[in-house]
């Protein structure tokens, strides 16, 4: 299995292969489990599914699980989303 730091490196540059623009935070819950949130300009279900797609492929191939919250960059920043602990503890 690959280091945590490595995985991150792994999701951000397969991630951005697709979506250069795209601001992304790990965030690792345990030894498998880690949650990747993925800020882009624009989200629409296209994109979801691409973002769904690398988080499954790397969760496959290094026998862990990785899940993807997404956000439209408008709704990561001025939406009631702000309020919740996931979005207060990546921002600070």
């Amino acid at each position: 299995m690959l280091t945590d730091r490595t995985l991150a490196k792994q999701f951000s540059e397969a991630i951005r292969q697709q979506f250069p623009d795209a601001q992304i935070w790990a965030l690792a819950d345990s030894d498998w489990d880690f949650d990747f949130c993925v800020v882009l300009e624009t989200l629409d279900p296209p994109t979801k599914a691409a973002i769904r797609a690398v988080a499954w492929e790397l969760s496959f191939a290094n026998e862990t699980v990785l899940t993807t919250i997404k956000f439209a960059r408008r709704q990561f920043e001025q939406s009631p989303i702000t309020s919740s602990p996931l979005v207060q503890q990546i921002r600070h």
